[in-house]
């Protein structure tokens, strides 16, 4: 039983069914001032519940415990990551915070050109948590 535990919090934890998708590796493009407000949300609601089945949750604890989650972009829209499923997963929310702060951090990286934005892309993709 705890084994099973451990097993579902850690896939909670990262998004192993969600391999991450960008829609720009344009850094230009990416670091110029307002590019999220070019960049409405697009069908972001709809998505919800495909991406929490999609991640190894069932739809009758959806309508249970999607509270204690947000609906999370992989890899950062601020780093040209996509409002699609393959790079959305429902994230812990107290962790949300926490990836925030990274992904600003990465953006502010990128923009200085200390990083590229697909290396930055990538770190994201592979396991946000270790992105400094």
């Amino acid at each position: 039983m705890l084994l099973a535990s451990v097993a579902l919090l850690l896939a909670l934890l990262m998004p192993v069914h969600t391999p991450g998708a960008v829609v720009s590796t344009n850094t230009m493009l990416v670091c110029s001032p307002g590019y999220l407000v070019k960049r409405p949300r697009q069908g972001i609601s709809a998505l919800r519940l495909q991406a929490w089945v999609q991640n190894g949750h069932s739809v009758g604890t959806y309508v249970k415990g999607h509270r204690k989650y947000t609906l999370d972009h992989l890899v950062p829209r601020e780093l040209g990551g996509s409002d699609t499923l393959p790079n959305l997963w429902p994230q812990p929310s107290a962790e949300a915070k926490v990836k925030d702060a990274k992904e600003n951090r990465a953006k502010v990286s990128v923009c200085a050109g200390r990083q590229s934005l697909q290396h930055a892309q990538k770190m994201f993709e592979t396991d946000w948590r270790k992105v400094p």
